[in-house]
């Protein structure tokens, strides 16, 4: 996965969002900080892994890799804004994938008010929410597809005013 590749894509989506709704990163940080942990909350419920009373619970791998590159948008999104020189590396935690789960909330939950985006605390979130990827033995060539795939679905929202 080229990560380079996809802060720039996100970097382009995020001016045409922006144009297209008339405002400025600085005003909707905020409310783009609560997206990102409520898809966060989609991609844990695609995954299903912290439901102890189901016993059977079905995954469309499909569906689970769409969730999880929202969350690279949104993520991306910040990293375009907030960090300068990122070093990307995986960060895993626990094998188990509600500790690694619950690592990335309580990291990304740090700064849902928009006003505290520390560089160093989102570097270290996405690095653990690519540490989850790892644990869920994604390919990164398959998240970088379903990446494209969904920035390609914006820009088609953008053009029908969604």
């Amino acid at each position: 996965m080229d990560l380079n590749k996809i802060l720039e894509m996100q970097r382009k989506l995020d001016i045409a969002v922006e144009g297209n709704h008339n405002v400025e990163y600085k005003d909707i940080k905020g409310r783009k900080a609560l997206a990102l942990v409520v898809e966060l909350a989609e991609f844990a419920n695609e995954i299903s892994s912290f439901k102890y009373w189901k016993k059977n619970i079905k995954h469309n791998k499909s569906d689970i890799l769409e969730e999880y590159a929202d969350c690279i948008h949104f993520y991306a999104s910040f990293l375009t804004r907030e960090v300068k020189g990122i070093e990307f590396k995986p960060e895993v935690i626990s094998d188990d994938v509600n500790q690694q789960f619950a690592a990335v909330f309580k990291t990304a939950t740090n700064f849902t008010d928009g006003n505290n985006v520390d560089a160093c605390m989102l570097e270290g979130s996405f690095n653990l929410f690519l540490g989850l990827g790892e644990v869920l033995k994604f390919d990164w060539n398959e998240v970088e597809e379903y990446y494209i795939k969904k920035n390609k679905i914006n820009y088609e929202r953008i053009a029908n005013n969604y």
